[in-house]
């Protein structure tokens, strides 16, 4: 923890910006992957490393996404498809697993949009610009005894 430092709203944004990011980079990756292995003749269903990692990066980005419930259930459909060999076995579009990792890509991608970052109205601008406003009583920290600290 680093004295002095306040963690503001937008500090707190970026760090789950991070995240989505992130795995949304990972699952194009494996998508490209997926795509790779169709050129090649291979069916990537039938890659356990392909979906293991998919199951990976999936999981990890359903943690951060409580708040976007449709993005949620699209990473539940697809955990579902993929905890079940046999609803995966009787596909009949090729492009399936490619199609279920779309749809959480476009969901997040509208719910960030919709719903995280356009929600910062400009009339509550002073709220993140002046954030101690109306607090200065409360500010009760001795600010040079952790600025004058020596560490060893």
């Amino acid at each position: 923890m680093i004295p002095d430092k306040v963690v503001t709203l937008s500090e707190i944004l970026r760090c789950y910006a991070e995240k989505y990011v992130l795995d949304a980079q990972a699952l194009t990756m494996i998508s490209a992957d997926i795509e790779e292995a169709q050129r090649g003749g291979n069916d990537p269903k039938d890659d356990p490393a392909l979906i293991k990692k998919l199951r990976y990066h999936v999981g990890h980005l359903s943690k951060y996404c409580e708040f976007l419930p449709m993005t949620s259930k699209a990473i539940l459909s697809l955990v579902h498809a993929l905890d079940n060999p046999i609803i995966m076995s009787q596909w009949t579009n090729p492009d399936m697993l490619h199609l279920l990792i779309a749809d959480v890509q476009l969901r997040l991608t509208d719910e960030l949009a919709e719903n995280v970052f356009l929600r910062l109205y400009p009339d509550r601008i002073d709220h993140f610009v002046t954030p101690w406003k109306g607090w200065e009583s409360h500010r009760t920290w001795n600010w040079i005894s952790t600025r004058n600290m020596t560490w060893s």
